[in-house]
């Protein structure tokens, strides 16, 4: 299996530590890249300055409640332009709510997903990310839109 290229956009240093630490405890072949938040996400996918030579990830978790540029804000942007709207987003969050799940289904996001806050519950999402990946498995219903 070729490896996968992922890109965290995560502000919370204990978050991205976990993801890191879930990546390493399975036989996972994404390579994470993280962006502390949305407009420095969005140097790298444009491959900007100080960015340029990033690598154009194969997918995209991205957390709802960034600084300065918000989650939503990000994938509005990502899903409005011709060179990034078919990459695949993957909305973290620490809700639940219904509202807040059906407005990223709304703006297109790919699929959604509770921040999980154990290590063991974070290495069964990154499983299941990369199994949907890996298979191209599209979601075309509100129904099969949150992932565990």
């Amino acid at each position: 299996m070729k490896s996968l290229n992922l890109l965290l956009v995560e502000d919370n240093e204990g978050d991205v530590v976990l993801a890191k630490e879930a990546l390493n405890s399975v036989n996972s072949k994404i390579n994470l890249n993280v962006a502390e938040d949305g407009r420095d996400a969005l140097k790298m996918l444009r491959r900007q300055l100080p960015f340029s030579d990033s690598v154009l990830p194969d997918a995209l978790l991205l957390d709802i409640n960034l600084p300065g540029m918000s989650g939503k804000e990000l994938l509005k942007i990502i899903k409005t332009d011709e060179r990034l709207k078919s990459l695949p987003v993957i909305i973290l969050s620490t809700t639940s709510s219904p509202n807040e799940i059906k407005e990223v289904f709304d703006l297109q996001a790919n699929w959604y997903a509770t921040k999980p806050d154990r290590a063991e519950d974070f290495r069964k999402l990154i499983l299941r990310i990369e199994f949907l990946l890996t298979e191209k498995v599209v979601c075309r219903s509100f129904e099969n839109f949150t992932i565990s």
